[in-house]
């Protein structure tokens, strides 16, 4: 017996927070590496992918706490198929 609820328990928990509109829920990302990408079709580019956390949403009040980087790479048809090292700064 797991003293953790259980998946299912979770979820409807999380059913219950998302229909109220105080509250946003999140779910953890699987790790990278094990994500599925396809093949490359045709040139293959980089991007740099940038997120921000802040203290609120609005840009005259709020405060940078924490910058994350992440270079992706894209096919021509847009699709992600690599991911590198994500990189975090508090």
């Amino acid at each position: 017996m797991s003293d953790y609820p259980s998946t299912a328990e979770l979820e409807r928990a999380a059913a219950l927070l998302d229909a109220h509109p105080g509250y946003r829920v999140t779910r953890a990302l699987p790790p990278l590496d094990t994500l599925p990408l396809p093949q490359p079709e045709g040139k293959v580019y980089n991007a740099l992918v940038l997120d921000t956390e802040t203290t609120s949403l609005d840009w005259r009040t709020g405060k940078i706490i924490q910058i994350a980087v992440c270079e992706v790479r894209f096919d021509r048809l847009a699709r992600i198929v690599g991911i590198g090292h994500t990189r975090s700064w508090l």
